[in-house]
């Protein structure tokens, strides 16, 4: 056992240990689903080429290093003291916090001055940097107080959606369906928070699930409510065969909006695919098919018996059916950019969950 842990220390001092903290603590799994906003608004106005795609997809992956190294350093005394075994290499002193806040402050004054510079040397709408200068308020509210404020969700759906505002801006001006595709991915971020929610359910955060009465209970309660049975916040926290109990609102909520997001990811093909030049069977037995995998991963995520692997599993089934669903909603508009869209975030979240975390659907978060 002791030689395990000495190799473990010595891979927590080389070169690669440390790059590999940092990479955690930036989250960069995610970092091309931050990309996709911006792409999915452009795509809405205007047929993406190469360039645009790595512009803006540039301008993602430094604005996601921005939010969620910030993201780390506002939480890391609460991530320090949450003790269920996840990765945060700020909170566990691995990486120094003075350095992390010079990272996100740097990132992010690269993302600006990169947008405006490309922005005025090759004719983006300057509309866009502006709209990504807006969106940088929600990100630091969601921040600032997720942990404090269980309506803390709004912030970053309002985030996602002035991104896709912003993306389309650099091609133009919004429209109809940059509206849509804006409110579906801010439904998608809101729930997003409430899987992180569940998955983190024996913490102190206030959260919209813990508002709306969802709760741990022990297995002896959940049988027989009569008996009430309690138990304190440090026992509670490391009992793992809890009862997860949902209230009739939360569930109505939480599927209301999963059913108003669907809905909008079928409508706008249903009304644009018409003039699309691929294979409609096809289209339509893969999109069948992810509308499957969705509903299927959003009930699998709602477990009844305490497990928080499981509900990591299944949100990333569920998120990344999700991505799929947006890329193939925006192949009337652009076949190459609904392709990209559906595949690019999905192989580098997989890729990299691999690499860091040896489990593409179970990071360690």
């Amino acid at each position: 056992m002791s030689n395990r842990n000495t190799t473990r220390q010595v891979h927590e001092y080389s070169m690669m240990g440390r790059v590999s903290n940092w990479v955690k603590a930036m989250r960069l799994q995610t970092a091309l689903v931050t990309s996709l906003s911006l792409w999915a608004g452009y795509i809405t106005v205007s047929g993406i080429n190469l360039d645009s795609a790595l512009f803006l997809g540039t301008l993602g992956v430094l604005f996601h290093i921005f939010g969620f190294t910030m993201n780390e350093v506002e939480d890391y005394k609460y991530d320090a003291g949450i003790g269920n075994g996840s990765s945060h290499p700020i909170a566990q002193g691995k990486i120094n916090l003075g350095q992390a806040k010079l990272l996100y402050m740097l990132a992010l004054v690269s993302c600006i001055t990169m947008s405006f510079t490309v922005s005025v040397l090759y004719g983006y709408n300057i509309y866009g940097t502006l709209a990504l200068c807006a969106s940088v308020l929600p990100g630091v509210m969601y921040n600032k107080y997720s942990k404090e404020e269980w309506w803390s969700n709004i912030y970053l759906s309002a985030w996602v959606a002035m991104m896709v505002l912003a993306g389309s801006m650099y091609a133009g001006m919004p429209n109809y369906v940059t509206a849509l595709i804006s409110i579906a991915l801010a439904i998608q971020a809101f729930i997003q928070v409430v899987e992180g929610d569940l998955k983190d359910l024996s913490g102190k955060e206030s959260s919209f699930c813990k508002r709306l009465g969802v709760d741990m209970i022990s297995p002896y309660e959940y049988v027989n409510r009569n008996t009430i049975v309690t138990m304190d916040d440090d026992k509670l926290a490391t009992f793992q065969d809890a009862v997860i109990s949902y209230t009739k609102r939360f569930v109505a909520i939480v599927y209301g909006l999963k059913f108003t997001e669907l809905l909008i990811l079928m409508y706008i093909p249903f009304r644009y695919a018409g003039t699309s030049p691929y294979d409609m069977r096809l289209y339509s037995v893969i999109f069948f098919i992810n509308i499957i995998v969705f509903i299927t991963s959003m009930s699998a995520l709602l477990v009844y018996v305490y497990d928080r692997d499981k509900i990591k599993k299944a949100s990333s089934v569920h998120e990344l059916s999700g991505i799929t669903l947006v890329g193939l909603s925006l192949m009337p508009f652009s076949v190459r950019g609904g392709i990209m869209i559906a595949v690019l975030p999905i192989i580098w979240y997989i890729a990299v969950n691999k690499l860091l975390y040896q489990n593409s659907l179970n990071p360690d978060i």
